[in-house]
């Protein structure tokens, strides 16, 4: 016995409706999760250790005669602690500029692309507030706009959405000064 699909009735456009309601639905008991884990992941991603300013060809027979051992004489700071220090210098901005992009491009789901951004737009905040340089060919316009929309996401660290509203403040007064 066949049976014979039927839409009661319905034309297309009321099915695909009544087929998003749930899916909405759906989506919207989800973003507590999704939320919770981009948190979540924003610390792990800021408590990692990023090597700031020396190489890993620090090391050289002629300092010492015992073995080398690189990462032992490489001083690593965090990477939240860098983006939210005053000190760390726009050479290792770029770097975890580059780093947050590379998240952000490698990053499977919302949450790993969403850190990645996070980190991406904090070195550069930090390098307008702290240093008063640009290193991003983004407008201050569109600048403004996105340190907004971070500094409002409920997951964001609260150094960060410090960072973020400092920096939408930066750039609000580039705006108006260039009307």
């Amino acid at each position: 016995m066949k049976k014979e699909l039927t839409t009661y009735g319905l034309n297309r456009e009321k099915v695909v409706r009544i087929l998003r309601i749930g899916s909405e639905k759906e989506e919207l008991e989800h973003e507590p999760l999704i939320q919770e884990s981009t948190a979540e992941l924003l610390r792990d991603q800021l408590a990692q250790p990023f090597q700031s300013d020396f190489t890993l060809d620090f090391c050289s027979s002629e300092l010492s005669q015992i073995p080398c051992q690189p990462a032992a004489l490489i001083p690593l700071e965090t990477i939240g602690d860098l983006l939210c220090d005053h000190k760390t210098t726009t050479s290792v901005l770029k770097r975890l500029k580059k780093f947050g992009r590379s998240l952000f491009t490698k990053g499977k789901n919302a949450p790993q692309r969403d850190v990645g951004l996070a980190i991406y737009y904090s070195a550069i905040a930090n390098a307008l507030i702290f240093h008063d340089v640009r290193i991003t060919r983004l407008s201050y316009l569109d600048l403004h706009r996105s340190f907004l929309d971070l500094a409002d996401k409920e997951w964001m660290s609260p150094q960060l959405q410090s960072l973020f509203q400092r920096a939408h403040e930066y750039c609000k007064a580039k705006v108006s000064h260039n009307r």
